[in-house]
């Protein structure tokens, strides 16, 4: 756990002297904007981490400048390829307009986790509207942000006419008809047929125990 400036500008150093790094995970430290201002510099120069999750760190809008730089391909870097955003309710709906301006424009985000945010039906929109865009993302989650069924119809629109590789999708938690929900992963799933994947999709509270996996 990250919890003092100090432990800041130390995993700052760390970074710009490592090499191998793939992934960064500090879930639930204590970084706030301004930590993320410090590890900014280290992070986009570094040539390999690819997983970022800054889920509960207390992020607010100016992190999502220091998000914009890292998830855009540069300089022979590639990309962020997972994002964890979980738990940042001080993201306002401003930062999520930013957040899915550079979501739009990025080409490299595979999996994406913006679960328990207060995105409410604009933040989501703007979110979708930036997945559509981008065409990348295969993992979203959404779980616990306050949707109602404006976002169901939307998120439906987005499956049916932009679905892209969207293949697995969390919405539990959420004021979504149940109708609305099994329409989503009809289409998903349909959509995983056609690309040969028998993982199907997941709109429960499977992820936890995805994310598990993963860790195992």
């Amino acid at each position: 756990m990250v919890t003092t400036l100090d432990h800041i500008k130390s995993l700052s150093r760390c970074l710009r002297n490592n090499k191998s790094l793939t992934g960064l995970h500090i879930h639930g430290s204590d970084i706030g904007d301004a930590g993320m201002h410090i590890l900014h510099h280290s992070l986009c120069n570094h040539p390999g981490i690819v997983s970022l999750d800054v889920g509960d760190c207390k992020l607010g809008d100016m992190s999502i400048d220091v998000l914009y730089s890292l998830m855009l391909p540069a300089n022979n870097k590639p990309g962020i390829t997972e994002l964890t955003l979980s738990d940042n309710p001080r993201i306002s709906a401003l930062g999520w307009a930013q957040f899915a301006m550079c979501l739009a424009n990025c080409s490299s985000l595979k999996w994406l986790f913006l679960d328990y945010n207060t995105l409410g039906d604009y933040g989501a929109s703007c979110v979708l509207v930036g997945m559509a865009a981008s065409q990348s993302v295969e993992i979203l989650d959404m779980e616990g942000c306050g949707l109602t069924e404006h976002s169901g119809q939307a998120i439906l629109h987005l499956v049916q006419n932009h679905l892209g590789s969207l293949s697995k999708m969390n919405l539990s938690n959420n004021r979504i008809r149940k109708s609305t929900i099994a329409a989503i992963m009809k289409h998903i799933n349909e959509n995983n047929l056609q690309n040969m994947d028998t993982t199907g999709s997941f709109i429960s509270d499977d992820m936890l125990s995805f994310n598990s996996s993963l860790v195992s």
